[in-house]
């Protein structure tokens, strides 16, 4: 991937979470971070970094430990599995690297934290009603 019109092909693709453009023509350009984060979407990660909230969110700065760079976010995502390692051995840890990232960013990013509380609150509104009316 050498320009922004590269990333821009892969904004189609729907579930690219994990990708790594370090050290490629792209990498060089100033803020190629910031778009291709906001081009793909679906992307959790990119380089070395969890991708935060504050670089998603225009004009955002939040304080560590959420702020993007801090060290919570940092990822490596280059684990190596030995030469002799099954397909087997490989999907998992592709699937454990998943997990890693998903807890991470479900204890560090902002917007998730209030959207899972949201959820929270939703379902004991719901739960109160429905004991409420079988009670009656």
């Amino acid at each position: 991937l050498s320009s922004y019109d590269d990333v821009k092909s892969l904004a189609n693709t729907p579930v690219l979470e994990i990708l790594t453009l370090y050290d490629s023509p792209l990498s060089i350009k100033k803020n190629y971070r910031h778009h291709v984060v906001n081009s793909v979407w679906s992307l959790k990660a990119l380089d070395t970094y969890i991708i935060a909230d504050d670089e998603i969110i225009e004009k955002t700065h939040f304080p560590e430990p959420y702020a993007a760079y801090s060290n919570i976010f940092k990822f490596n995502l280059y684990i190596p599995t030995g030469k002799n390692s099954t397909l087997n051995v490989e999907r998992k840890t592709i699937e454990q690297v998943f997990k890693q990232i998903n807890n991470i960013q479900s204890h560090y990013c902002p917007v998730l934290i209030l959207q899972k509380n949201f959820r929270m609150w939703l379902v004991q509104l719901r739960l109160k009603k429905f004991l409420l009316l079988s009670q009656k």
